[in-house]
């Protein structure tokens, strides 16, 4: 059962809940206040009835994250899309809030009175919400239920053949410095090693970043050998590392370390820790491999300390946190003038505002994009992802074979390189090329099973791009799942239903949309397109107004 379905299974049997003048029927997924009536989409709808299970109390908004989509790999704007949803629907204003709260830097907070009609009978009062909730956290289980294989299996897309690689799954390093402000600095060096580890071409990496599965999992459903875990300890002018490698088939120990240096050997760390998990292994280096898995030399441990706060900025896509990420990249290059990665972070920040009409200045900011990703290559162009960011901007400026031949060089240097397949079926359906698109996305669905919405919103274009709409409908939705607040999977489910005459349910997908962006229009679409064949731009165009997006 899908996850969507799973959820209005459990709340079929759900009593009608007043919310101040509105009264919620979990069981029908819907709101309705005199004659008005509105319709919920499945996962707004249990976001809803796990606020009411708070019902006064403010909820973090990594509590709703983990409560709501439980195991599931989403963006920070799927919450944020999905509160905006339901303040829609009660015509709720997010500045005089009368039924839900944004509480800054915390979370949300339901403030209208709830009560529970059905569950009052001969004079008794309603049911207090605080004994409801072994009835909800019953419910929260089923979804888990669903939802957790959903994360965390692949789909039904074609598996590696593993047989003559070494596999390992990567969790997250532990941050253990007593302050969870520093939590940026583990999930920097983890993510470090990952990509030193996935330029090994005897071995296949996945990253697990959430929901880990166990030792059984990986092996039955990924046929993963291997298992490194750690810890980071940061304290003053050291860092402490330990790793260990686990078989998953027993669980015994394979290899153990412990690193304590001082912050500014970091990456002389890291170098050391990579060349210890390969001789543990037994694999066999080529002269090339050996070359990619040495470091260049830092000038200062500041600058990657800034690098690493930016990235971790860029997780939350908002104008805000591009801006905040574009200083602190900035303040990494002038700490290190040579410093590859910042340049290349820099890059993906600016194309990314220009992506999504934040730059003032459009061209300029494109073009600066390209420089910036142009001399991080000059630097060091041994870097998956720097020839990503330069892939990425070339791709903007419409320069596809340049786009192209970057992203295939990233490849060879990082055969476990997921992202660097996926901008390459980005690429291909921009040009149309819809079979090799759906090739590539299924190449890096298959090499990371844990992915976010964009790998099935690439292969549902790759879908809709070849008219096979029954297929992008199913995988369209499924990235909707993941991030029900990302603008384009819900373009080309609605472009999608049109392919099959379902127009009821295309202008529902536009409506979801104007929730989102009331100012969305087919000329904003079309101003920050990239495809290459005007024909199929214009297919695209017109089953959107067929769907009922404004021009």
């Amino acid at each position: 059962m899908e996850a969507n379905d799973q959820i209005a299974a459990a709340l079929a049997n759900s009593d009608p809940v007043s919310i101040g003048k509105w009264t919620f029927h979990a069981d029908s997924l819907s709101l309705e206040c005199l004659d008005n009536h509105v319709k919920l989409e499945p996962r707004v709808a249990y976001l809803l009835y796990y606020l009411v299970e708070n019902a006064g109390t403010p909820v973090s908004r990594t509590e709703l994250m983990d409560g709501v989509w439980p195991g599931l790999v989403v963006g920070d704007e799927a919450l944020t899309g999905a509160i905006n949803k339901l303040r829609n629907a009660f015509g709720d204003d997010s500045h005089h809030p009368e039924v839900i709260r944004t509480i800054p830097k915390v979370g949300y907070q339901l403030i209208a009175d709830v009560e529970f009609p059905n569950s009052a009978e001969a004079g008794d009062k309603p049911e207090p919400v605080a004994n409801r909730k072994l009835g909800y956290a019953l419910i929260a289980l089923l979804v888990i239920a669903g939802t957790y294989f959903l994360a965390q299996r692949p789909e039904s897309h074609p598996a590696l053949d593993l047989s003559n690689k070494t596999s390992v799954a990567v969790l997250p390093f532990t941050n253990l410095s007593g302050d969870k402000s520093q939590g940026y600095f583990a999930v920097g060096m983890t993510e470090d090693i990952v990509t030193d580890l996935s330029k090994i071409s005897g071995l296949h990496v996945i990253a697990f970043r959430e929901a880990p599965p166990t030792r059984q999992e990986l092996v039955q459903k990924y046929g993963i050998q291997y298992l490194l875990e750690g810890s980071v300890r940061r304290l003053a002018d050291r860092v402490r590392v330990n790793a260990q490698l686990v078989r998953n088939e027993d669980g015994s120990n394979l290899w153990a370390e412990r690193y304590d240096r001082e912050l500014e050997d970091v990456f002389a760390l890291q170098e050391e820790l990579s060349h210890h998990i390969v001789g543990a292994l037994s694999l066999t280096l080529t002269g090339g491999e050996q070359d990619l898995l040495s470091r260049p030399q830092m000038e200062s441990f500041d600058a990657y300390d800034l690098f690493l706060q930016g990235r971790r900025h860029t997780r939350n896509v908002t104008r805000e946190s591009n801006l905040t990420a574009q200083q602190l990249f900035e303040r990494a290059i002038e700490a290190d003038p040579r410093f590859a990665r910042a340049y290349a972070a820099l890059s993906v920040n600016h194309a990314v505002a220009y992506r999504r009409g934040w730059a003032g200045e459009p061209d300029k900011t494109l073009e600066l994009a390209v420089d910036l990703a142009q001399k991080a290559a000059s630097l060091d162009n041994s870097s998956p992802h720097i020839l990503w960011a330069l892939g990425y901007s070339y791709l903007f400026r419409k320069e596809y074979q340049k786009a192209i031949d970057s992203l295939e060089k990233a490849i060879h240097i990082a055969p476990s390189f997921a992202d660097g397949y996926a901008l390459l079926a980005l690429i291909n359906n921009n040009l149309g090329r819809y079979e090799q698109a759906a090739e590539k996305i299924r190449k890096a669905m298959a090499i990371n099973p844990v992915y976010t919405f964009e790998y099935p919103y690439l292969l549902g274009w790759a879908y809709y791009g070849a008219s096979r709409y029954e297929q992008a409908i199913e995988i369209l939705s499924k990235a909707i799942e993941r991030n029900e607040s990302a603008l384009a999977p819900h373009l080309f489910l609605a472009a999608s239903y049109i392919g099959l005459d379902q127009q009821d349910d295309a202008e529902w997908e536009i409506e979801q949309i104007r929730v989102i962006d009331p100012e969305y229009s087919t000329s904003k679409y079309e101003s920050m397109a990239r495809m290459a064949n005007e024909d199929e731009l214009n297919r695209f165009l017109n089953d959107l107004r067929k769907a009922g997006l404004p021009d």
